[in-house]
């Protein structure tokens, strides 16, 4: 069994973050605040993203074609879990150069 406990940003005050055990990764998306991520009409995929010693995973919106990427949410462990590994992604910046006479 696996567990997610809802991640808010710390400006967000007077709610209490969901816990909730699921088993696969169609339980875990079907979890109501987790699916409200989708809703998105930018939704690209939700991903894992997992610290580098690997005590701490955490589960990933993307957007924009994982360009803009919000977290959801953090779990216990990834059994269950089949999910693409989270990867940062950045557009690059356009120059445009132009002449002056």
């Amino acid at each position: 069994m696996n567990h997610i406990t809802q991640h808010r940003p710390a400006f967000f005050t007077g709610f209490d973050n969901e816990e909730v055990d699921f088993n696969t990764t169609e339980e875990l998306l079907a979890i109501p605040f987790v699916k409200s991520f989708s809703t998105d009409r930018r939704f690209h995929r939700y991903s894992v993203s997992v610290s580098p010693h690997g005590n701490t995973i955490h589960l990933m919106c993307e957007l924009d074609d994982g360009y803009e990427w919000w977290c959801v949410g953090r779990l216990l462990n990834m059994e269950g879990i089949t999910l693409p590994h989270w990867e940062e992604k950045y557009k690059e910046e356009k120059k445009i150069w132009t002449m002056k006479p």
